[in-house]
């Protein structure tokens, strides 16, 4: 998830009916408009567009980090239940970009194992 919304302007993006993108700026996935993954400096946003509460992700890894309501930050939640919501939303959103990535032509992992498996046994 970081690489994909970090790199949103460089990776293949599916066109379906579903998705959307806003490139601008720091750049966004819409799904259906109503759901929407942003990228700020400090974190990623999830949020639905209908209701006034955000899932906000570690910028690190895309780890869940709390959820809150009406942008209130004094009253963060990241309870399991919250983190399982998350989940769900973000399965909405990444698998058909994932899908959408052409696959390499040559396992560069394979080659590294190949030329220097000596020096790691």
């Amino acid at each position: 998830m970081v690489i994909i919304l970090t790199h949103l302007d460089s990776i293949e993006r599916p066109i379906t009916d579903k998705l959307s993108y806003d490139l601008d700026g720091n750049g966004a996935i819409l799904v259906d408009n109503q759901l929407i993954l942003s990228y700020m400096t400090d974190m990623f946003n999830l949020y639905p567009a209908k209701v006034s509460e955000n899932y906000i992700l570690d910028v690190k890894d895309g780890s869940f980090l709390y959820h809150i309501k009406n942008l209130n930050f004094q009253e963060k939640n990241n309870s399991k239940s919250k983190e399982l919501e998350a989940q769900k939303l973000l399965d909405k959103i990444l698998p058909p970009i994932l899908e959408a990535q052409p696959k390499p032509k040559i396992n560069l992992q394979k080659l590294f194992n190949d030329k220097y498996f000596k020096q790691f046994n």
